[in-house]
């Protein structure tokens, strides 16, 4: 399937400074099949070596050694590959090494081979090591994928989808063969989401399909939490991760730790919610006091949001009616949280960093965002309604400048050029 990320890699290869690279990324995003791909159409060889599968290797490098050792124990285990220009070395689940994390810096120095390192729960122990080399490696996040990589998967060319953006970006609507097929296909992404085995099934055996995989893996993330997390963290954590499709559907969506455990606070659930967040399996979006930059320094700390970070996983654990609900645009009480955490998601894989804002009980506005210098509102509403009291008194109110409102519409603009109306599936072209 195709994956965004192989260009990166292509440009970090070109790149004749290049450090040895660290791919962070929740379980099962496509991390390892991403890095194999790439070395087998840009290297002669690859030499990987799995954490997980690999004992002997595992044994070894949890031990301190000098480069001169790591390499002639690569060298002397693996005499089929020679270390030269033309050999990627791949240290996958590496998380169960993280001895081998601080001798990177000394790689480029000492061996001609590029190096990769990825791994389960990666963010959660590079948070942790206290000897990470700063400034001699070089560490990208990876995500599920993206809704256009799903609509190629999907069947889609590349042709139409630039077609699509092409008009969004011109503030033109999008031709409607093509906006409707989009509109059908984002519909599908919410309930499938990104994750590349989902992704698979519901191109090879359809959306069923892609919901029993999703349901396993919810299952696998559970039992990851029971795996890594410390003994004091574990079920505090893994508390809070099952309390989330309670959280979010309900109307007020701010997370709420009586809904985890009745009687409970921040002060006991903190530290599990952290843990989460470095793992990369939610995204947090806390409330602003006021509207003003910098907006980090008007967050209340006290008072967030928690997405999935991928909404198929979310919409897994609902009912199959519900589920079904859901692909008719029928969604009832699922209609602000799906596209809620959808658009928390896209958000967060390009690198936004959002929150909401409340000025009073019976408003809201459900992203602001910093976008070309600007303070931004994003409104997100279900199926083709569009009208928001709330979000046109924030416009006015704050002289906003850029606008954006999110529904199944095609694209269009207001009167005076500030709000755009667009589709959903034009968020990570526009952002």
């Amino acid at each position: 399937m195709y994956r965004s990320i192989s260009g990166s890699f292509l440009e970090w290869k070109k790149n004749r400074d290049r450090k040895p690279l660290i791919i962070i990324g929740a379980r099962q995003v496509g991390k390892t099949w991403s890095v194999r791909e790439f070395a087998k159409n840009t290297y002669k060889s690859i030499l990987e070596i799995n954490f997980q599968d690999n004992v002997r290797a595992r044994r070894y490098f949890s031990e301190s050694h000098s480069i001169r050792e790591i390499l002639t124990y690569l060298e002397i285990n693996h005499p089929e590959i020679e270390l030269n220009e033309d050999t990627l070395i791949f240290f996958d689940e590496v998380q169960l090494c993280p001895e081998l994390i601080t001798s990177l810096k000394f790689f480029p120095e000492n061996c001609k081979s590029d190096v990769i390192c990825s791994g389960s729960m990666l963010g959660v122990m590079l948070h942790g090591i206290s000897s990470f080399p700063v400034g001699y490696v070089e560490t990208w996040t990876m995500q599920s994928m993206s809704f256009t990589e799903f609509a190629i998967a999907n069947g889609i060319k590349q042709e139409f989808l630039d077609e699509a953006a092409a008009a969004v970006l011109k503030n033109e609507p999008v031709m409607d063969p093509i906006h409707e097929r989009l509109n059908a296909l984002f519909t599908a992404y919410i309930v499938c989401g990104g994750m590349p085995e989902a992704v698979n099934a519901c191109v090879t055996q359809g959306i069923p399909a892609a919901v029993k995989v999703n349901r396993r893996l919810v299952h696998d993330y559970e039992m990851d939490i029971a795996h890594y997390a410390d003994s004091k963290t574990k079920i505090k954590a893994l508390e809070c991760f099952q309390s989330l499709p309670l959280q979010l559907a309900k109307e007020n969506k701010k997370f709420q730790y009586k809904l985890v455990k009745e009687g409970y606070n921040a002060r006991y659930y903190d530290e599990s919610l952290a843990w989460l967040k470095n793992a990369g399996l939610i995204c947090q979006v806390h409330r602003l006091k006021k509207i003003e930059q910098p907006l980090e320094l008007s967050k209340e700390m006290g008072i967030f949001k928690v997405y999935l970070f991928d909404t198929g996983l979310l919409t897994a654990q609902f009912s199959d009616s519900a589920i079904s609900d859901i692909l008719q645009n029928a969604l009832g009480m699922y209609k602000g949280v799906i596209y809620e955490n959808a658009a928390a998601q896209i958000l967060n894989n390009k690198n936004y960093t959002c929150y909401y804002y409340e000025p009073n009980t019976s408003s809201e506005i459900d992203f602001i965002i910093d976008y070309k210098g600007e303070i931004v509102p994003i409104e997100v509403k279900g199926g083709l309604h569009t009208r928001s009291k709330s979000f046109s008194n924030f416009i006015r109110n704050h002289n906003s400048k850029y606008a954006f409102r999110f529904s199944m519409k095609n694209a269009g603009k207001s009167d005076d050029n500030v709000t755009r109306y667009l589709p959903y599936y034009a968020m990570e072209w526009i952002l």
